[in-house]
């Protein structure tokens, strides 16, 4: 632990203190991680799990895939990754498989962007603690934990889609800086970007914008790397086309709203919502301490390892106002299509999409505000007032990461017994479900069960009700071959 240990030089007497913290802040991020992996293990399926498991286990893959491209929706990798797994086996047993697999690359996929981004001169620990922090903080301020963790369908297009945006960026960012072997990196932006685009439409506005603006720089200003930048172009161009243009986005366009597509209503309405969520999660506490934690990492990292060195207040502008934009255009494009405020699964893209912008525009500054003043800024950083404003974002950061509501919440689901609970009622609805079957014979049988009535506190997305025409009730009934089930 020596590299993460050595963040700061011994400087004053607080030095211990502050990496004696440093430690602890380093076994919370884990602490804190730890049982939203277990929860997963107790997952069950919701929502239209169902529908798509009885629309999907028969028949052949690529069938499906296309019927639905063009049919219903034009996110042509996640409905691939959707049929693939509905035709791997029975989707109640295997449920846990995929969410605990795309949990894990998604810190696998945040180590990469963090080493990518220090240039690859940090060390381990350095790099695991800031890819720990910022899983943990992603995780524990997420504006609906289940939509992203807990629920397949939302995972196989968000989540698969949040890890895909994540090696996007770094592979992009590999590709700017590798000038003289440029293959690799171009190889391993076009594959990530096409997976990316194809699972939401909001990171095809993320990337799209980003590649256009580099292209753009690299192409018509520095003249570097012509072809492999036209490359990663064409294929975020034709990615883009192939996700818009699909023939099921009409036909699902027309059950919108009669406000969808209604372009000076989308904008207020986008401008409002998107400026409510993104003061709300600038000014969340946490985040704050964080960024403050993160302060002496980055400096250790200018200063000892020389990364960043061509920092400048142009760049910082134009990562502003790319951030400001995308989350605006993001908002635009939910109320566009469908005239109603950004679903939880959306929101949870959104807000990722936002945290990395922020740490982006975060290391900018730092640099910026560092350049060329080293001995002035190393003398305030290390000063006592700023090592003890240091200590206390640490300490407060510490206290928000065992208190903050999901993450207690998690824990209370886990030792509390009601993720086990769950577990077992939701077996028991199983086989009850099974055993109505049984007794109506050959007839298509309606069945009623219990609802749920303490539901775990971060597990559960959504349920079936009362109301048998309700779409998650079909859903239902269609996968377990039943004329009808509502609960009582």
């Amino acid at each position: 632990m020596d590299a993460l240990r050595s963040f700061l030089p011994w400087n004053n007497t607080l030095y211990t203190l502050q990496n004696a913290l440093y430690l602890v802040l380093f076994v919370l991020f884990i602490a804190a991680i730890i049982p939203f992996f277990l929860l997963i293990f107790y997952a069950h399926p919701s929502a239209d799990d169902f529908s798509y498991a009885a629309a999907y286990r028969t028949g052949g893959l690529w069938d499906h895939v296309v019927g639905e491209y063009l049919t219903w929706k034009g996110r042509y990798f996640a409905i691939f990754v959707t049929v693939l797994f509905h035709q791997s086996g029975d989707m109640i047993v295997n449920y846990k498989y995929p969410l605990l697999l795309f949990l894990t690359s998604l810190f696998f996929a945040l180590y990469y962007l963090v080493r990518t981004v220090f240039e690859e001169k940090a060390s381990f620990w350095q790099t695991l603690f800031c890819t720990l922090a910022f899983g943990a903080f992603y995780i524990i301020t997420l504006p609906r934990v289940s939509a992203a963790l807990y629920w397949a369908d939302g995972a196989f297009q968000y989540q698969v889609g949040s890890i895909f945006f994540l090696l996007s960026v770094a592979s992009l960012l590999r590709l700017y800086r590798e000038v003289n072997n440029p293959f690799l990196p171009t190889l391993t932006s076009v594959l990530f970007i096409f997976a990316a685009i194809g699972s939401t439409e909001i990171f095809m506005i993320s990337l799209s914008t980003l590649v256009g603006l580099i292209f753009l720089h690299k192409f018509f200003i520095l003249k570097q790397n012509r072809l492999h930048w036209s490359v990663v172009l064409a294929v975020t161009v034709s990615s883009s086309a192939l996700l818009i243009l699909a023939p099921g986005n009409a036909i699902r366009m027309r059950l919108a709203s009669e406000n969808s597509q209604q372009f000076w209503f989308s904008v207020s309405r986008s401008i409002y919502h998107g400026g409510e969520a993104l003061i709300n999660w600038i000014s969340h506490p946490t985040l704050w301490f964080l960024s403050i934690v993160f302060i002496p990492v980055a400096l250790y990292l200018f200063y000892i390892k020389g990364i960043r060195k061509d920092a400048s207040w142009t760049r910082l502008f134009l990562i502003l106002a790319l951030l400001i934009g995308q989350i605006w255009i993001s908002f635009f494009a939910t109320w566009w299509a469908a005239a109603n405020p950004a679903p939880w699964r959306t929101l949870n893209v959104i807000y990722l999409v936002f945290l990395v912008g922020w740490f982006f525009l975060l290391l900018e500054f730092i640099a910026v505000m560092s350049k060329n003043r080293k001995l002035v800024y190393i003398d305030r950083l290390f000063s006592i007032p700023t090592r003890v404003m240091m200590l206390t974002s640490i300490i407060l950061l510490s206290v928000l990461l065992i208190s903050k509501s999901h993450v207690s919440d998690a824990y209370i689901d886990l030792f509390g017994g009601g993720a086990a609970a769950y577990d077992n009622f939701m077996k028991e609805r199983y086989a009850s479900i099974e055993q109505q079957k049984m007794n109506a014979g050959q007839e298509s049988a309606a069945v009623i069960v219990e609802a749920i009535k303490n539901p775990p506190r971060i597990l559960v997305y959504t349920d079936i009700s009362r109301d048998k025409s309700d779409w998650r009730n079909s859903g239902y009934a269609k996968y377990f071959g039943l004329s009808s089930i509502v609960t009582k």
